[in-house]
């Protein structure tokens, strides 16, 4: 009888699966997408806030360099030394940054383009937070002021080196003035470069040799040397030379004659000589006078006009 009694199967669905880890419970779709924007949301305050700071080291007036203090200046005027700095903190670095903010530019920049335009023998360029920058400077020695055809000047040093250069508008007055100038009426005096005048037309760079030492030192020791053996009658007018590696110099009297001197000779023995020749050989004829030229040791020519 068993066998017409059928054993109850339970059917099951095993396509139809539910599971619970209570370790894991997956997330609902709305709350990825909070994560999501709550992630972006955070990135992008990050990025205005690092913005904001950018703007505000680099951009704002609160790190603007308006100060500039410079130390150590004798002939080279503070303003342009100022306006050199201004130059460069008007640029950018970069591309991007003002160099105008103190914690932008570097000091190397600075120092670089204050050596571009100025030969100095030491210098110092220090940044004081929030406005302020202080150029301290040793300036190299300048010995004579080069005069050139197309108005402009070079200053050079004991050795010839070319220490600063002047264009024809900005040249210092090398005339004689009548009267005491504003600094000496305010007992500021200062010795006078000497001045030589280059006839040739040359082109001079910062820092290229434009005279010979020897020039040099003969351009600084003749007015000295000239004044002891004529007594200023006549007195030195001019000292020309014709380039920069000419030995020959033309002394230009205030009479309107001319002694020839050899640069790289003894100088005060050639004007012994041509005090020599202007007394017992021109004489009277001295008006008529063109030049004497002393070059050439025992050897001593002149000139009379026609």
């Amino acid at each position: 009888m068993s066998r017409w009694i059928r054993t109850r199967s339970v059917r099951r669905d095993y396509s139809r699966k539910s599971f619970s880890n209570p370790l894991f419970e997956p997330a609902r779709h709305g709350e990825a997408d909070r994560r999501r924007w709550r992630g972006r949301l955070l990135v992008t305050i990050g990025l205005l806030a690092t913005g904001g700071w950018i703007w505000f080291l680099a951009f704002s007036a609160n790190f603007r360099v308006t100060d500039i203090q410079v130390n150590g200046t004798d002939r080279i005027p503070s303003w342009e030394i100022q306006d050199a700095v201004k130059e460069t903190l008007s640029g950018r670095r970069w591309l991007l940054f003002p160099k105008a903010s103190i914690l932008v530019v570097s000091e190397e920049d600075l120092v670089a383009s204050l050596q571009e335009r100025f030969v100095l023998e030491s210098l110092v360029v220090t940044k004081r937070p929030p406005h302020t920058l202080v150029i301290d400077l040793t300036e190299r020695i300048s010995a004579v002021l080069v005069q050139l055809p197309d108005g402009s000047q070079a200053m050079v040093d004991l050795q010839g080196t070319v220490t600063r250069l002047y264009k024809a508008g900005e040249a210092l007055d090398v005339v004689p003035r009548l009267g005491p100038t504003f600094d000496e009426q305010l007992g500021r005096v200062r010795a006078p470069y000497p001045v030589l005048f280059n006839d040739k037309n040359e082109t001079l760079k910062l820092r290229e040799q434009a005279v010979r030492p020897a020039t040099v030192q003969t351009v600084i020791d003749l007015p000295k040397l000239f004044d002891a053996r004529f007594n200023r009658a006549p007195y030195l007018t001019e000292t020309h030379i014709d380039g920069a590696n000419a030995q020959t110099l033309r002394v230009v009297t205030s009479e309107g004659w001319a002694i020839y001197l050899d640069a790289s000779s003894e100088v005060a023995e050639q004007l012994d000589n041509a005090q020599t020749i202007l007394k017992t050989k021109v004489g009277p004829d001295r008006k008529n006078l063109d030049y004497i030229d002393v070059r050439f040791g025992d050897k001593i020519f002149f000139k009379l006009k026609s």
